[in-house]
């Protein structure tokens, strides 16, 4: 595999409407997911958002994931996942470490969001998963799945996303992962790490 998006193309060719995603009363099969993938990475491309530019997620556990997830490989971009849980100064911190092209949130972020957007130094496009647009700007996450599918030329050795964790109390960590460790990480249920830890804060 070169990509983590080859995981679930694997189980379109073989099992299309076998069913991948159970959320409540929605199902989303392999095929879904699949076509859902390639879909926003064709609305990324059409913002301009190209491979290796860093994405940030704000957003609880649901069903989106599975499109940013599998999406975001697509693209060839690198997803940065935000802890919830964090206050504002350390989500500002972790955007601008990072050095994020887009944001994408959910409605209860809305307002945090809105407060700092102005501090991030790097964000081009906040993109909002709920219906009625928080503020000026901000695009439908929706709209992204409009466009026409698109799938970047990735390899195993492209860097995919830079996960920042507690390493203690003082200080953040900001780990780097690629699709390579992804991919080992599932198959060999070992852990694989591309590139190095690094103090941040």
């Amino acid at each position: 595999m070169r990509s983590l998006l080859d995981q679930v193309r694997h189980w379109t060719i073989y099992k299309p409407n076998d069913v991948m995603v159970y959320e409540g009363d929605l199902r989303f099969s392999y095929c879904e997911i699949f076509h859902g993938a390639l879909r926003l990475a064709g609305g990324l491309k059409k913002l301009g958002v190209r491979k290796g530019m860093r994405v940030g997620a704000l957003m609880f556990n649901h069903y989106r994931w599975y499109d940013l997830y599998y999406g975001l490989a697509a693209a060839g971009c690198v997803l940065v996942p935000l802890n919830y849980r964090l206050a504002n100064p350390e989500i500002v911190y972790q955007l601008n470490d990072s050095g994020c092209a887009m944001l994408i949130f959910d409605p209860e972020f809305a307002g945090g969001v809105e407060e700092v957007k102005d501090s991030l130094k790097t964000v081009e496009h906040f993109v909002f998963t709920g219906k009625e647009m928080p503020f000026a700007g901000a695009l439908d996450y929706d709209g992204l799945l409009d466009a026409e599918p698109f799938e970047e030329d990735v390899s195993e050795d492209d860097l995919f996303g830079i996960y920042y964790c507690p390493e203690s109390v003082d200080f953040l960590d900001a780990i780097p992962k690629s699709d390579a460790g992804k991919i080992l990480k599932r198959v060999l249920r070992e852990k694989y790490w591309e590139g190095h830890v690094r103090k941040v804060g």
